[in-house]
């Protein structure tokens, strides 16, 4: 969560010695703004779809409905157009491929994804069936399109948990 705090109020930041130090060390003045997106995975249930009425985000008045994890990350990363980008796949439920992820990256510009809990949402999403096989499948599919995604673009990092807690991990 550091990494969180640091990228989302940077400049807030700044006076603090390691704060500095990273700066000095990296050859910048200032932390770089960036979009900050982080997803609790434990929080989202992939059984309950969820529906945006309106926001800042220019969701339409009437609404629409994100269906998967990638569909949550599309519209917290980038609002209704990066919604665009991956709604059919939201809407099949089957994961985008990293040349629509990467499109999306190059419409938000510099960000930080934060993924925790991931595991949580594979295991919930296993029993939701999705063509011949499940949501998970299609979950784990997303997950290797967006670290590829993610090795492709400058300014795109991913931090992603897969469990909260050392007794999950067993």
């Amino acid at each position: 969560m550091q990494k969180y705090h640091l990228v989302a109020h940077g400049a807030d930041v700044t006076y603090l010695e390691p704060v500095e130090q990273l700066l000095a060390e990296a050859g910048l003045e200032a932390v770089p703004q960036a979009r900050v997106v982080a997803v609790d995975c434990a929080q989202i249930s992939p059984s309950q779809p969820r529906t945006v009425l309106s926001s800042s985000k220019g969701a339409a008045p009437e609404g629409f409905t994100l269906h998967t994890l990638w569909g949550e990350i599309a519209y917290r990363l980038a609002g209704v157009e990066g919604y665009e980008i991956v709604r059919q796949s939201d809407e099949d439920r089957v994961a985008p491929g990293s040349e629509a992820l990467e499109k999306l990256f190059q419409a938000t510009g510099p960000a930080l994804i934060l993924i925790d809990e991931t595991l949580s949402y594979i295991t919930k999403a296993s029993g939701i069936p999705v063509g011949k096989g499940y949501l998970s499948d299609q979950a784990q599919q997303f997950l290797r399109e967006l670290t590829r995604a993610v090795k492709a673009s400058a300014d795109v990092a991913l931090v992603l948990t897969m469990t909260s807690s050392p007794q999950e991990q067993i």
